[in-house]
């Protein structure tokens, strides 16, 4: 005869054997069956968060290899890599001996690669620009004119200079003659006198002019297309008694 704690036993035993099987019965399997397909099509239509939601439900209720490895790609597709890269290997251990284990492999070393890639410290951004130096004023392609339109001037003074000279000489001579009379002469002689003065003066000052365009105009030519910062050549016109001076610098 049987005790009354084996009769007990045997009586758990045989209740709780049905309720193990009822929960992986086909019910389940086909309800994480349907949640497969809906999670695949969640997938397609890029929404993996969704997807991620359906295999996890799926997964409880009836436990699949492949269910690892649709999570593995869920989770690669929002980009976090932890969880990807933990579904991958529980794939690998929930199915050892798979057909793509190469490839699921080398899956897992290019999303530990891109890890370590993602977690390095990135470089500083570089600084504002240095201030660049302004750029040298552009130097003339030819010689200024305006030095040899001094020169003219002066040309055209030294001209009227003669023209003066030849005036002074002209009435000095017709004082010397001996029709003129004594007042003509007087007053001939002060006229030749003021012309001459003037032609001095204006030969003295047009001599200058003329010099120093010449001179600023052989300066200027010379110094074309040397270096900007080097001295140059400075000229002045002075008046200086009936006549004018010239002072340079170089």
């Amino acid at each position: 005869m049987r005790s009354p704690l084996v009769v007990v036993a045997l009586a758990l035993s045989l209740n709780v054997i049905p309720t193990r099987v009822a929960l992986a019965g086909p019910s389940d399997e086909a309800k994480a069956g349907q949640l497969f397909d809906k999670a695949e099509a969640e997938y397609q239509a890029g929404h993996f968060r969704e997807a991620i939601d359906l295999l996890l439900e799926a997964q409880r209720l009836a436990p699949d290899a492949v269910l690892h490895y649709n999570l593995a790609r869920a989770y690669e597709g929002l980009g976090e890599l932890d969880p990807a890269l933990a579904s991958y290997r529980a794939y690998l251990e929930a199915d050892p001996k798979t057909k793509d284990r190469g490839a699921v492999e080398a899956r897992i070393k290019t999303l530990e690669q891109l890890k370590a890639d993602r977690s390095a410290p990135k470089p500083a951004p570089p600084g504002p620009p240095a201030d660049r130096p302004p750029p040298p004023p552009a130097e003339p392609d030819s010689a200024s004119p305006v030095p040899w339109v001094i020169a003219g001037i002066g040309a055209l003074g030294l001209g009227a200079a003669g023209v003066l000279g030849g005036l002074s000489l002209s009435k000095s001579n017709e004082a010397e003659e001996p029709a003129t009379s004594g007042e003509d002469a007087a007053r001939l002689t002060d006229e030749a006198q003021t012309f001459a003065t003037g032609a001095n003066v204006t030969f003295g000052v047009a001599g200058a002019i003329l010099a120093a365009g010449l001179v600023w105009g052989i300066v200027d030519v010379a110094t074309l297309g040397s270096d900007p910062d080097s001295p140059t050549a400075s000229l002045r016109v002075e008046l200086w008694g009936p006549g004018a001076r010239i002072t340079s610098r170089f």
